[in-house]
This record gives structure tokens, sequence and C-alpha cells, in this order.
């Protein structure tokens, strides 16, 4: 009798194409989470890099501040000069020229600065430290750098250009006195309102107030001391000769609020506060000017 032919169990067919399929699969999403792990260790290590460069920047340009400051006094010295100041009035006087040479080179010497010279208002050089050299900037035209162009216009130097003055584009409150004598109003704060083109900006000017208008009260009880001898009570430097100083800062509390209604909260209903005196009782607006300019389209 033959024997029986060994029973055969086929596998079921597609059994090692769909195991395949899945293994690579698998092998894809592995794949794919390597890479969202890779990018996003790519993109940590960029903030920290980012956030590392910014505190640097901010330690470099917190020392170059710390170092430029050491040397704010110097234009107040030179305007206290007669020399210098006569100078500027005959830039035909050569004695006069090579005095105030020699002088700004002691002050360079004295201060540690690279040099010193002294500009008139066509923006020529009239007197240098380094006259001695012989790139000596006597005599240079040098109206064309932008701190001389904002310094012949007025504005303080190495504060804002017209291009840094363009990037503000959030809305702006600006409080001023008109008299301020520290730092300025027509070539100090309102310069700066009007050279912010791409902010929606408002002007309050005191009219008459000192560079102290709306300054915080009260005064520190230890500036009611009598001052000693020869120098100025500390008071002033909170008080104002023309305004009260706290109906000042009633008026400054009364826009503020409505400013920050305005443009924090989003109450509409506060913009009528700008446009014209609500609020104030007839006459009581009397030595106040409120401004206002739209952004650039």
């Amino acid at each position: 009798m033959p024997a029986a032919a060994p029973t055969v169990n086929p596998r079921p067919a597609g059994r090692w194409p769909r195991r395949l399929g899945l293994s690579v699969m698998l092998l894809l999403v592995c794949v794919a989470l390597a890479a969202v792990a890779y990018r996003y260790a790519e993109e940590a290590a960029i903030d920290r890099l980012r956030l590392s460069g910014a505190q640097r920047l901010d330690t470099y340009a917190s020392s170059l501040e710390h170092l430029l400051s050491k040397y704010d006094f110097l234009p107040g010295t030179f305007e206290l000069n007669k020399d210098v100041v006569a100078l500027l009035r005959q830039p035909g006087d050569e004695a006069l020229r090579q005095d105030v040479n020699i002088y700004l080179e002691r002050v360079n010497r004295l201060a540690g600065s690279t040099s010193i010279y002294i500009v008139n208002l066509r923006g020529v050089t009239q007197a240098a430290s380094n006259w001695r050299t012989p790139d000596s900037y006597v005599g240079d035209y040098i109206a064309f750098r932008p701190y001389i162009r904002e310094a012949l216009r007025g504005m303080p130097g190495g504060f804002w250009d017209a291009e840094g003055l363009k990037g503000i584009t959030t809305p702006v409150l600006f409080v001023a006195g008109s008299a301020d004598d520290v730092a300025g109003y027509e070539k100090g704060t309102k310069a700066i309102y009007q050279g912010a083109v791409n902010a929606d900006r408002y002007l309050l000017t005191f009219v008459n107030a000192n560079h102290n208008a709306a300054a915080p009260i009260p005064a520190p009880a230890e500036t009611y001391a009598a001052a000693d001898a020869g120098k100025p009570a500390a008071f002033a430097h909170y008080a104002d000769a023309v305004w009260d100083t706290v109906r000042m800062n009633n008026i400054l509390d009364h826009f503020a609020t409505a400013y920050f209604d305005l443009y924090l909260k989003g109450d509409q209903e506060k913009k009528s506060y700008f446009e014209g005196w609500k609020g104030f009782k007839r006459g009581t607006s009397v030595g106040l000017t409120l401004d206002h300019a739209a952004p650039a389209k």
C-alpha cells in the first residue's frame, strides 16, 4: 500500500507582504519621529543661541552707554568756555583758534577720549584736539555725517535720528513742558513727536512748564530741607516755577487713564477725551495744548 503523502499546511497568501509593509511603515514612523526630534532640538538650540546673543548685545549696549555717558559733561563744559564761544563768532582769528586747539588737546588728554573738535553751524571744524597730527580735523567739512546733521538741527546727538523715529509704530503719548531747558521742546520732545511718523501719537504740552512737567508727587521729605550754601534746593527737581505740581499730575492722570483705556483695553469711547477737552470745565484747559498725528499711510 503506497505511503500517504505528508500533509502540508500552506501559509496564508499575503502574510509576508503585510509584515513587510508594516515594517516599512514602522521604519518610516521612526524616521519621521527622529526628524521631528532633530528639528525640535535644532530650533531649541537656535533659540538658546538667539537668547544668548540678545543677552550679550544688551550687555555690550549697556557697556557702551556707560562708556559714552562719561563724556556727557563735555559739550556743556565747552559752552562755558569763552574762547570756544569767541572762536565761533570770530572764525578768522588764528591766534584764538590756536588757543582753543591747545585747550581741546588738554581736555581730550584728561578725559581719555579719542578726539574732540568744535564745529560751526556750516559743519566746518574750527578747532580740534588732534591739531598737531597730519590728519587733523581742523578745517574739515563734516556736515554730511548723520550725528552732525542732527546736531545742526538742534537734536541731541546720539539719541534719535530720523530713521530711528520712523521705526516707532506703537501708539505714543508724549508729555512735555514748552519751556523745557534740559531735554528741549521744539528741538527735543516736539521734534521726536513730529519724527515718529509711523505712530499714532499725541503730544500733551504744559505751556511754560520746564523739564519737571507732571513730575511725580509728593516730593520726598528730604527735598524740603534747606540747601547748602551755593547749591540749588533739591525741591526744585520736583517743582515748577509756573505750574502747580499737583494740578499737573491730576491732568496727566486724566489723559493717561483715557489713553490706556483706549489703547490697552480697546475702549473706543475714551477716544472722545482726545478730541476736545472732555472732563475739563470751561476755562480750565488754559495753558494746555494737545496735538495729534496719525501714522503715515
